[in-house]
């Protein structure tokens, strides 16, 4: 969360429980922070904590490319300076310049899985030097890298923000933010507008992965300096970067002002890109710097100190909810600016996105449908329970043993069908998000990844009625970012556990109908009588062959769910594990130990032969993999 103005009053209140000590505690890499007793702007101070024990930043500078890479000029003088601006904010610097290849993953690697096993710690890092984009994935290039057009042999020896995301999820600490000095696309982040500025509160101690780029793929990022010197003025302070003025300075607020900054200094050539992990246990929190003194604004007011803000603090405020489709947001912005440029078309949105109040809420009953916006996927309420998963009839396979008993305590909304094309395409318009421009398909009787498949090409007819499909789990790891920016809730992907439990139904058979193959082609679109298989279910004919089917063609489970056999595999939270040994019985995501470069797919598809079809079958792939037989159904936490 963004931080809330700090008043006379709570300041002199956060003096008597700790904070006059800050000086010492900066010094020494600790910091000391207030919390409010809620997020609105005048909530008193409920308690102190001391959000940071230790301070650790690596800060990297290239400038010596050889090569095809051009060498840099201020790289390292970049890197330097800031290295001398966090020492001074009681940071333990590390400061490497020129690194090769092996040289940088070893300095990755001993930040943040030696010194982040603190989890008292936050940890910063600061890059500069050259970044590259291909195929929708970002790389840090070292000074040895080789040509991009040699292709895998550039990508062995380039770090991919995919590593990145390895390398920041295996550290311990409590908060991580990421600073690259260069442009590069990627699909570890959620990248978006943050919430309007809020108060310091216990969400703010939550663990988080925070990143800040200078650019945007394919954009030229200037080497004269300008993003490391808005840096440090933001940090110390000497900048309204500080937009609620509270004397902190959160990294989403930081993500607004050097967006804001450098988009208005290059005349839109140049603009900077930031957000948070795509991983719900750690996108939470928000990194926290002291400045040294808040930001004054220089507009003049007849409203207290504390309700001032200017110009300056009404077009960030607005620029972070113009795309919201949440009415309060817009009424939050009458509250704080009732005469404000935008009132009048705040007033217009506010109207036209509420709706009239319901009659006394009631709890989400198993089998209510819900829907959160238009776009939005519809969703069943399934109710708790307990069930045996795994293979329980003895047929299966090895992986999906040992079969146990898994209690999901709690009440879910599920996606009532996949997320199909019109849903994805809404997301994609919204956030301009792109999958890639190649997608494994099947050519003749080989699965090849061919140039030009995507999502709205993926060599076969499909209807905006159709499930989404060459969507990778990043891909729909970046759906559900976007969901939750637009509605405010608590969207992801099903666990396994969870997904079994939606596609039983209640049910202890093979399938959540019955067990007996010929009933298949009712209830699912797999491999029929009518595809070229020789895995086929000769038995009976599904209408579809060998592709998708509109979503809700086939009968709905015994929890109004439907394709939970076939149509396309569905991508879940968990890593791959090769069996269920010590596996969560409590519904969560199994996401320690195991593979987590490959996830786990449930379900089938409309290539699957009848035994992949059955509720407990079970496969894994890499997270990056798009085939045209994998989507994915999502849910909402209640």
């Amino acid at each position: 969360m963004t931080l809330a103005r700090f008043t006379i009053a709570a300041l002199f209140l956060s003096a008597i429980l700790g904070m006059a000590g800050a000086d010492e505690s900066r010094a020494a890499g600790a910091l000391t922070v207030p919390l409010r007793a809620s997020e609105t702007e005048d909530a008193p101070v409920s308690d102190s904590v001391q959000l940071y024990s230790k301070s650790h930043a690596l800060v990297i500078g290239n400038d010596a490319y050889t090569g095809t890479w051009p060498r840099l000029s201020n790289a390292v003088k970049d890197a330097q300076l800031v290295a001398e601006a966090l020492e001074a904010k009681g940071f333990e610097v590390t400061l490497k310049t020129d690194l090769k290849y092996r040289d940088l993953v070893e300095a990755f690697e001993k930040f943040f899985l030696e010194t982040g096993e603190d989890p008292e710690a936050r940890l910063f890092v600061w890059y500069a030097g050259h970044g590259y984009s291909e195929r929708g994935e970002g790389y840090l290039v070292p000074i040895d890298a080789l040509d991009p057009e040699e292709g895998g042999r550039f990508r062995r020896r380039a770090l991919s923000l995919r590593r990145m995301g390895e390398y920041v999820r295996g550290a311990d600490a409590l908060h991580v933010l990421a600073v690259f000095d260069s442009c590069f696309s990627g699909t570890i982040f959620n990248v978006g507008r943050a919430k309007p500025p809020a108060a310091i509160t216990h969400a703010t101690t939550r663990p988080v992965r925070q990143f800040l780029t200078s650019g945007d793929a394919g954009q030229e990022v200037s080497d004269d300096g300008t993003f490391r010197k808005l840096f440090i003025r933001a940090i110390n302070g000497e900048t309204r970067a500080d937009g609620n003025g509270d004397g902190y300075l959160a990294a989403t607020e930081l993500g607004l002002f050097m967006g804001n900054e450098i988009t208005n200094y290059t005349n839109g050539r140049q603009t900077p890109r930031n957000g948070k992990l795509n991983d719900p246990d750690l996108d939470r929190g928000d990194f926290v710097f002291q400045i040294s003194a808040p930001a004054q604004s220089t507009v003049t007011s007849a409203a207290p100190a504390a309700r001032t803000g200017g110009q300056n603090m009404e077009m960030l405020f607005w620029q972070t909810i113009q795309d919201s489709k949440i009415a309060g947001d817009f009424a939050a912005y009458l509250d704080r600016f009732p005469n404000g440029a935008f009132a009048p078309l705040a007033r217009n949105r506010v109207a036209s996105l509420s709706t009239p109040s319901a009659p006394a809420a009631v709890a989400n009953r198993a089998g209510d449908a819900l829907r959160d916006c238009p776009e939005c996927p519809e969703l069943i309420v399934t109710p708790p329970g307990t069930f045996r998963m795994g293979d329980t009839d003895g047929g299966g396979r090895a992986y999906e043993l040992p079969d146990h008993d898994v209690r999901v305590a709690y009440p879910l909304a599920v996606g009532r069908f996949e997320v199909t094309v019109a849903e994805f395409a809404a997301f994609a318009r919204a956030t301009g998000y792109v999958t890639g421009n190649e997608c494994y398909v099947l050519n003749g009787r080989k699965w090849e990844n061919v140039t030009g498949r995507h999502w709205q090409n993926p060599g076969f007819a499909q209807t905006p009625r159709d499930p989404v499909t060459c969507v990778s789990w990043d891909d729909a790891q970046a759906y559900v970012g976007w969901l939750n920016r637009t509605t405010g809730k608590r969207y992801r992907l099903l666990s396994e556990a969870e997904w079994e439990y939606a596609a039983r139904a209640g049910s202890t058979s093979q399938y959540a109908f019955s067990g007996d193959v010929n009933d298949l082609c009712g209830h699912a679109n797999g491999a029929d009588r009518g595809t070229r298989f020789d895995w086929r279910n000769s038995n009976c004919t599904d209408g579809y062959n060998e592709q998708t089917a509109p979503v809700g063609r086939f009968a709905a489970n015994g929890f109004g769910l439907h394709d939970m056999h076939g149509n396309l595999w569905e991508w879940v939270g968990d890593c791959w594990h090769e069996d269920y040994r010590n596996a969560p019985a409590n519904g969560a995501a199994w996401t320690t130990g195991g593979d987590c470069n490959r996830r786990v797919l449930r379900g089938g598809s409309w290539d699957s032969r009848p035994g992949n079809l059955r509720s407990a079958f079970r496969v894994g792939d890499r997270a990056t993999a798009r085939y045209n037989f994998i989507g994915f159904r999502i849910a909402r936490e209640l």
